[in-house]
């Protein structure tokens, strides 16, 4: 089953669509770049799968940064310049 979602209709829902992805904290000076409705634009049959895939991507985006600055810090501590 193919879904085609128009812009233009989620423009009849929706007056003036807010950006709204990627999901960012107000104190975040970077906004989100543009709008994601799930409802709207994906499957009924896909959605779980899409939002697991999503929150896979994030997980994996949050060890990757841990690991990275981690190791900087043993880095810096096996040569000797502790803070």
């Amino acid at each position: 089953m193919i879904v085609v979602c128009n812009y233009s209709i989620v423009c009849a829902f929706h007056s003036d669509p807010v950006n709204n992805f990627p999901p960012l904290p107000s104190f975040c000076p970077v906004k989100p770049c543009f709008y994601q409705d799930f409802v709207l634009e994906i499957p009924t049959e896909f959605q779980r799968i899409v939002k697991s895939v999503y929150y896979t991507w994030i997980g994996m985006t949050f060890s990757i940064y841990s690991r990275s600055t981690g190791s900087v810090k043993f880095m810096l501590d096996t040569v000797g310049l502790k803070r």
